[in-house]
Protein backbone atom coordinates (compact mmCIF):
# COMPACT_ATOMS: atom_id res chain seq x y z
CA UNK A 1 0.00 0.00 0.00
CA UNK A 2 1.34 3.51 -0.82
CA UNK A 3 0.20 6.45 1.21
CA UNK A 4 0.87 9.75 -0.74
CA UNK A 5 -0.04 13.45 0.78
CA UNK A 6 0.73 16.86 -0.25
CA UNK A 7 -0.23 19.37 2.51
CA UNK A 8 -1.38 22.90 1.33
CA UNK A 9 1.01 25.64 2.98
CA UNK A 10 -0.09 27.06 6.05
CA UNK A 11 -1.00 30.67 5.80
CA UNK A 12 -1.52 32.23 8.78
CA UNK A 13 -1.03 35.76 10.52
CA UNK A 14 0.96 35.66 14.10
CA UNK A 15 -1.85 35.72 16.62
CA UNK A 16 -1.80 36.13 20.46
CA UNK A 17 -2.72 33.12 22.63
CA UNK A 18 -2.43 32.63 26.54
CA UNK A 19 -1.18 29.52 28.17
CA UNK A 20 -4.33 27.43 28.61
CA UNK A 21 -5.77 28.64 25.79
CA UNK A 22 -7.23 26.04 22.92
CA UNK A 23 -6.27 26.37 19.44
CA UNK A 24 -8.32 25.16 16.29
CA UNK A 25 -6.07 24.86 13.48
CA UNK A 26 -8.11 23.69 10.08
CA UNK A 27 -5.63 22.37 7.43
CA UNK A 28 -6.05 20.85 3.95
CA UNK A 29 -4.61 18.31 2.01
CA UNK A 30 -4.56 15.73 -0.43
CA UNK A 31 -4.01 12.29 -0.59
CA UNK A 32 -3.95 8.65 -2.64
CA UNK A 33 -3.78 5.84 -0.95
CA UNK A 34 -4.56 2.20 -2.36
CA UNK A 35 -6.75 1.21 0.41
CA UNK A 36 -8.91 2.51 3.44
CA UNK A 37 -6.29 3.42 5.27
CA UNK A 38 -6.44 5.16 9.41
CA UNK A 39 -3.88 7.85 9.72
CA UNK A 40 -2.90 10.41 12.83
CA UNK A 41 -2.36 13.60 12.18
CA UNK A 42 -0.85 16.04 15.00
CA UNK A 43 -0.56 19.82 14.88
CA UNK A 44 1.79 21.25 17.89
CA UNK A 45 3.54 24.42 18.26
CA UNK A 46 7.34 24.65 17.62
CA UNK A 47 10.80 27.07 17.79
CA UNK A 48 13.88 26.14 16.76
CA UNK A 49 16.55 25.33 19.57
CA UNK A 50 20.42 25.24 18.43
CA UNK A 51 19.00 25.36 15.05
CA UNK A 52 16.85 21.41 15.54
CA UNK A 53 12.92 22.02 15.31
CA UNK A 54 11.78 21.31 18.53
CA UNK A 55 8.02 20.31 19.31
CA UNK A 56 6.53 21.06 22.60
CA UNK A 57 4.86 17.68 22.84
CA UNK A 58 2.91 18.60 25.89
CA UNK A 59 0.71 21.17 23.80
CA UNK A 60 0.11 18.67 20.67
CA UNK A 61 -3.40 17.49 19.63
CA UNK A 62 -3.90 14.65 17.31
CA UNK A 63 -6.98 13.47 15.47
CA UNK A 64 -6.61 10.20 14.01
CA UNK A 65 -8.64 10.31 10.00
CA UNK A 66 -9.68 7.72 7.77
CA UNK A 67 -8.60 8.13 4.32
CA UNK A 68 -10.93 6.33 1.31
CA UNK A 69 -9.11 4.34 -1.54
CA UNK A 70 -8.48 6.60 -3.81
CA UNK A 71 -6.44 5.90 -6.80
CA UNK A 72 -6.39 10.19 -7.96
CA UNK A 73 -5.47 12.53 -5.66
CA UNK A 74 -8.58 13.68 -3.50
CA UNK A 75 -8.41 16.93 -1.26
CA UNK A 76 -9.93 16.78 2.19
CA UNK A 77 -9.63 19.58 5.07
CA UNK A 78 -9.49 18.30 8.78
CA UNK A 79 -9.68 20.55 12.14
CA UNK A 80 -7.48 19.62 15.19
CA UNK A 81 -7.66 21.12 18.63
CA UNK A 82 -5.01 21.67 21.13
CA UNK A 83 -4.39 23.42 24.02
CA UNK A 84 -1.05 25.17 24.93
CA UNK A 85 -0.04 23.74 27.95
CA UNK A 86 3.20 23.54 29.68
CA UNK A 87 4.68 25.46 27.40
CA UNK A 88 6.71 29.24 28.19
CA UNK A 89 5.96 32.56 26.80
CA UNK A 90 7.65 33.45 23.56
CA UNK A 91 6.59 32.96 19.57
CA UNK A 92 5.92 29.84 18.54
CA UNK A 93 5.74 28.43 15.00
CA UNK A 94 2.68 25.78 14.34
CA UNK A 95 3.35 22.26 12.86
CA UNK A 96 0.62 19.99 11.09
CA UNK A 97 2.16 16.62 10.25
CA UNK A 98 1.73 12.75 10.28
CA UNK A 99 4.35 11.88 12.56
CA UNK A 100 6.90 9.45 11.39
CA UNK A 101 6.54 10.30 8.08
CA UNK A 102 7.65 13.45 6.23
CA UNK A 103 4.21 14.83 5.74
CA UNK A 104 3.56 17.96 7.09
CA UNK A 105 3.31 21.53 6.95
CA UNK A 106 4.42 24.65 8.73
CA UNK A 107 4.49 28.03 9.80
CA UNK A 108 6.77 29.80 11.63
CA UNK A 109 6.34 32.48 14.57
CA UNK A 110 2.22 32.96 14.19
CA UNK A 111 1.48 31.47 17.88
CA UNK A 112 2.62 34.69 20.51
CA UNK A 113 1.99 33.37 23.71
CA UNK A 114 1.50 34.57 27.44
CA UNK A 115 1.85 33.90 30.68
CA UNK A 116 -1.46 33.39 32.10
CA UNK A 117 -2.51 35.43 34.71
CA UNK A 118 -1.50 33.88 38.20
CA UNK A 119 -3.63 33.98 41.19
CA UNK A 120 -1.46 36.33 42.97
CA UNK A 121 -1.45 39.00 40.22
CA UNK A 122 -5.08 39.79 40.76
CA UNK A 123 -4.72 39.84 44.64
CA UNK A 124 -1.54 41.75 45.00
CA UNK A 125 -3.40 44.45 44.06
CA UNK A 126 -6.24 44.10 46.51
CA UNK A 127 -3.19 43.01 49.45
CA UNK A 128 -1.91 46.54 48.66
CA UNK A 129 -4.52 48.63 48.69
CA UNK A 130 -5.47 46.53 52.34
CA UNK A 131 -2.41 47.43 53.82
CA UNK A 132 -2.54 50.83 52.90
CA UNK A 133 -6.17 50.87 54.67
CA UNK A 134 -4.86 49.18 57.86
CA UNK A 135 -1.42 51.73 57.82
CA UNK A 136 -4.10 54.80 57.76
CA UNK A 137 -6.27 53.06 60.29
CA UNK A 138 -3.27 53.54 62.31
CA UNK A 139 -2.04 56.76 61.46
CA UNK A 140 -5.00 58.80 61.38
CA UNK A 141 -5.97 58.14 65.17
CA UNK A 142 -2.40 59.29 66.34
CA UNK A 143 -2.88 62.88 64.11
CA UNK A 144 -6.01 63.98 64.74
CA UNK A 145 -5.40 63.30 68.87
CA UNK A 146 -8.44 60.75 69.24
CA UNK A 147 -9.43 60.19 72.76
CA UNK A 148 -10.67 57.26 74.58
CA UNK A 149 -14.01 57.29 75.90
CA UNK A 150 -13.08 58.14 79.64
CA UNK A 151 -11.78 61.32 78.25
CA UNK A 152 -8.05 60.00 78.43
CA UNK A 153 -5.40 60.49 75.54
CA UNK A 154 -4.51 57.08 74.47
CA UNK A 155 -1.24 57.76 76.47
CA UNK A 156 -2.80 57.31 79.52
CA UNK A 157 -2.68 60.81 80.32
CA UNK A 158 -5.12 63.14 81.47
CA UNK A 159 -6.90 65.68 79.50
CA UNK A 160 -7.96 67.99 82.29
Amino acid sequence: MVLQIAFTPLELAPKQFTVGDTIRVTFTFKYAVGADTAITIQAVPYQYRLGILDRIGASAGHKEITLAKATEPVELQESIDFTLRDIAAGTYGLLVEVPGTTYGARADDVLIVTEAPSLWTGMFGMMMMLMMLGMVGMVVPALTGATTEEGEAEGGESLS
